[in-house]
C-alpha cells in the first residue's frame, strides 16, 4: 500500500530505512519484470512512497540500479576483507572462499545482477572504477599465489581476465538455462574449468 506522504516525507523518517526499502523493492521488481519492465511508479508503490517523493531522491531507475550495484560492491568488499584477513587461508583459498560467499549472497539479488549485466554501458563511471580496483586486488592475490607456488608461474593479469570472464559467462549461462538459478555451483565450475587444469598441467597440487 502506498503511503500518503507530504514533501518532507524523507526528512520525517530515517533515510537509511527508506533507502533499504527502495533498494529491496527495486531488486524484487527487477527479478520479476526485468529492468526494462520496471518503472519508477512500480518502485514507488512497492516501497510505500509516492512517485514524487521517490523522484526527489532518484531521478530515474538507472540511478537506483547504480546505487544497488554500489551497495552490493560494499558487501563484496566486506566479504573480501573477511576472507583476505583470515590467516588460515592461503591466497588461492581466499579467492575461492570469496567466490563461494559472493555467489551465496548474490543468490538473493539475481534481478539486480542481471540488470547490471544488461546495462553495463549505462552504469555510472564510479562503479566501473570500483570494479577495476577490485580486479586489481585479485591480480595482486593471484601473483602471491604464484610466488607461493599454489599456482604455476603465469601472467596474473591474463589469468584474472580468464577467471572474471568465465565467472560472468557461467552466471549468464545459468540465467538462460534456468531463470532463477543456484549460483552456489559456480565457484566449483570456475575452479574445475580453469584452476584445476592449470595446476595439473604444471604438475602442481590439485586441491
Amino acid at each position: 500500500m502506498r503511503t500518503s506522504a507530504g514533501p518532507n516525507f524523507f526528512y520525517d523518517r530515517d533515510w537509511e530505512e527508506c533507502r533499504q526499502g527502495i533498494l529491496t523493492a527495486a531488486n524484487d521488481l527487477f527479478s520479476e519484470f526485468g529492468f526494462e519492465g520496471t518503472t519508477m511508479r512500480m518502485v514507488a508503490e512497492k516501497s510505500g512512497f509516492s512517485t514524487e517523493n521517490l523522484r526527489a531522491k532518484y531521478s530515474d531507475k538507472q540511478q537506483i540500479l547504480n546505487e544497488l550495484v554500489g551497495y552490493h560492491i560494499d558487501v563484496l568488499e566486506a566479504i573480501r576483507a573477511y576472507t583476505r584477513n583470515d590467516p588460515e587461508l592461503s591466497p588461492l583459498q581466499s579467492i575461492q572462499r570469496e567466490w563461494e560467499l559472493m555467489c551465496e549472497y548474490m543468490n538473493n539479488y539475481q534481478g539486480t545482477l542481471q540488470a547490471y549485466q544488461q546495462n553495463q554501458s549505462n552504469m555510472a563511471p564510479w562503479i566501473g572504477d570500483r570494479i577495476k580496483q577490485l580486479r586489481s586486488q585479485d591480480i595482486e592475490l593471484l601473483e602471491k599465489a604464484c610466488v607461493l607456488k599454489e599456482l604455476p608461474r603465469v601472467n596474473a593479469s591474463s589469468l584474472e581476465a580468464v577467471l572474471y570472464g568465465t565467472l560472468w559467462s557461467l552466471i549468464m549461462e545459468l540465467f538462460q538455462e534456468q531463470g532463477h538459478s543456484n549460483f552456489a555451483v559456480i565457484p566449483g565450475m570456475v575452479s574445475s574449468r580453469i584452476l584445476t587444469p592449470l595446476m595439473q598441467s604444471s604438475g602442481g597440487p590439485t586441491s
